[in-house]
């Protein structure tokens, strides 16, 4: 199969993490907008009775809002003069982050001049047009109305409501004096009380989200371990014999099970005889107690089964032809062997990683022609530490090299 040209073959998956990042900036920049906004009212809440003096002695609106523009398309400006550079080193950080686990390397770091007219245009403009409501609400004001304005937000506290509700629940409750004065103060103004909630609210979601996503990659990652079963696997440079290779390691400290299973390249035929994307074809025995199966649908292998084998979900999603009971071909060795599914499990595994497959190993053996081989071996320790799994492994390690 020659691979497409021009297409990395991680170029499917890349989009998903281009999404979560775009969610996440996207709420960080609705959040960065509330946060102007706050910060701007309060400075021309504080200010407008001087404003007031200003249009007295003959300042226009228009010349206090293009003022206070100003100032804060300057402190865009000092902002974007940090966060340039700093996003620049944290986006080159995650690249090579992201490229060291693809396994390939960039070229250096190079900056974009579109993203970086981009950067100017939504760092100056969306604090402009953020504080633009609460400037054009107090230039408008008459000078009587800002020489009057006691240094909070304009108008009188809006009766009825949850301030209404929360003079009627003054009766019920029993808190101390400044209490209740606090939070019937927090009722009294329901912008100014949206305004708080709405950042804090985006706050909070920006860090569940990413403590979520955190966990739920934790959480699919521990149960995919769970469901292997085994705590160290060696993979043989060669086929051996099974009863061989198990006598050789029978007795090595720390060893709670071994199984000893066959592992191959297989690659799904259709029914016009073209070929799906290669699956890892898994020989086990048929009572094995490391895998546990999470099977969505049919049975798992019974010690009879001649020809029945078990596939991925993943592999029916991709291929609609291949169904549970019906026959399955697969090319080994160069070899066309039939099969038929009886069994569908719920493999995680990475986008990249071909289709896991399983079947007897007796059945295999017979089908390829030889009996009791092994190239893989799966073993449970006495705990999970990853101390013992090293040990082990350098215990086993050593056996079979010095058996040969």
């Amino acid at each position: 199969e020659v691979p497409r040209p021009n297409y990395h073959f991680a170029q499917d998956f890349l989009p998903t993490i281009q999404l979560i990042l775009g969610i996440l900036g996207t709420l960080a920049l609705v959040l960065s907008g509330f946060l102007v906004f706050n910060v701007v009212t309060a400075i021309v809440a504080q200010q407008t009775r001087q404003i007031g003096v200003m249009k007295a002695v003959g300042a226009q609106s228009n010349t206090i809002t293009v003022l206070y523009l100003r100032m804060v398309f300057a402190f865009g400006l000092c902002a974007l003069l940090f966060a340039v550079p700093l996003g620049a080193l944290g986006a080159h950080t995650f690249s090579h982050f992201i490229a060291g686990q693809l396994n390939f390397d960039l070229a250096g770091l190079n900056l974009s001049f579109g993203v970086l007219v981009l950067e100017f245009a939504i760092g100056l403009l969306v604090p402009v047009l953020a504080a633009l409501i609460p400037i054009l609400g107090v230039a408008r004001m008459t000078v009587r109305a800002a020489v009057q304005e006691q240094g909070t937000e304009a108008g009188p506290p809006v009766a009825g409501g949850l301030l209404s509700m929360w003079v009627r629940m003054q009766k019920y409750l029993r808190f101390p004096r400044p209490v209740m004065l606090s939070l019937r103060n927090t009722f009294r103004r329901r912008e100014r009380l949206i305004r708080t909630l709405i950042p804090l609210a985006l706050g909070g979601a920006i860090f569940m989200s990413v403590l979520t996503l955190r966990a739920s990659l934790y959480t699919t990652l521990e149960s995919m371990l769970v469901s292997q079963g085994y705590d160290v696997q060696i993979q043989l440079d060669d086929a051996y014999t099974s009863r061989r290779v198990l006598q050789v390691i029978d007795g090595v400290p720390g060893v709670v099970a071994a199984e000893a299973w066959t592992t191959r390249e297989a690659i799904p035929v259709r029914a016009d005889g073209s070929e799906a994307d290669d699956a890892r074809l898994f020989a086990v025995p048929p009572d094995t107690k490391i895998y546990h199966p999470d099977l969505v649908a049919g049975r798992w292998l019974r010690a009879d089964d001649r020809d029945g084998i078990v596939v991925a979900a993943g592999l029916l999603l991709a291929e609609p032809e291949f169904a549970l009971g019906q026959p399955l071909t697969l090319r080994i060795n160069g070899e066309e062997l039939v099969w038929t599914i009886i069994g569908v499990t719920e493999t995680f595994q990475p986008p990249l990683a071909p289709a896991t497959l399983y079947v007897n190993q007796s059945a295999l053996w017979r089908q390829l022609g030889y009996h009791n081989q092994t190239d893989t071996l799966r073993f449970l320790t006495v705990d999970h530490e990853a101390s013992t799994h090293l040990s082990v492994a350098q215990a086993l390690e050593g056996r079979l090299t010095q058996a040969g």
